[in-house]
């Protein structure tokens, strides 16, 4: 099959995932309004364009049928500045997961392993509920420097890895392979968040905001050098994250 996904503005597709049914989920950027974008069934902030007219993008997350006739649903993800899905994986229930970046302050986070923005520019990590209609998990990740969430995988035990481009400033763990920045521009990275806070809510039973709860976590970083296109410089950190309160037995 082939279809047109969009709206009356700029629109582009920069991941595509497949489930074991053959239903296709797709991933990027949109500058259209919801006027003309084919927003359906969407998770709570993403009924809408953020920031109409300003030239931002928002992330969009869609879902089509395996024959490609139906839209099973559609939402923008972002907040106030710029936002763009790159990557997109999809779990063995059904869940759509998504790595992009945000320039955004109040980009929407749920169960978020970091809460806030930690710099000029931030990868993040979204995971939607099988019928897309709320975010089950959603975080920045990142440093006082810029990341980008290039690409996103899910292991069997549904834990998403990122890799893209970093700046410096990122944590490592003591007795790291390599805990420097090449200082070449960039660095390539792999993050794998190993976090039990997906199905964490906020008092109100909605997928959880930033609050205490939320922000308890403890780090485990280790380094380890990969190839990036081919650049022998570029470096790799891997990442888990998990509540305080929660016996590790």
């Amino acid at each position: 099959y082939s279809t047109y996904l969009g709206g009356a503005s700029s629109d582009r597709a920069r991941g595509i995932a497949i489930d074991a049914a053959g239903a296709a989920y797709v991933t990027g950027q949109t500058t259209s309004s919801e006027a003309s974008f084919p927003v359906l069934n969407p998770h709570s902030a993403g009924a809408s364009l953020h920031n109409p007219g300003s030239g931002n993008t928002d992330a969009f997350c869609a879902k089509l049928s395996p024959d490609g006739n139906t839209l099973l649903y559609c939402s923008y993800l972002g907040g106030a500045s710029t936002e763009t899905g790159y990557g997109i994986a999809v779990d063995v229930a059904g869940s759509a997961f998504i790595s992009g970046t945000t320039n955004s302050s109040d980009f929407p986070v749920a169960g978020p392993t970091q809460c806030g923005s930690g710099g000029s520019a931030d990868a993040f990590v979204t995971k939607y509920s099988p019928d897309g209609g709320f975010l089950a998990f959603s975080t920045y990740h990142g440093g006082p420097s810029f990341e980008y969430g290039a690409a996103i995988a899910i292991d069997m035990a549904g834990a998403p890895y990122i890799t893209g481009a970093v700046g410096p400033s990122l944590p490592t763990s003591p007795g790291a392979y390599d805990d420097s920045y090449a200082d070449g521009g960039s660095d390539s990275y792999v993050a794998s968040l190993v976090c039990s806070c997906p199905c964490w809510a906020d008092p109100g039973g909605q997928p959880g905001a930033c609050d205490g709860v939320y922000s308890d976590v403890v780090d485990v970083v280790q380094t380890i050098n990969v190839a990036f296109r081919n650049q022998p410089s570029t470096k790799a950190f891997m990442c888990g994250s998990e509540r305080t309160d929660v016996d590790a037995n």
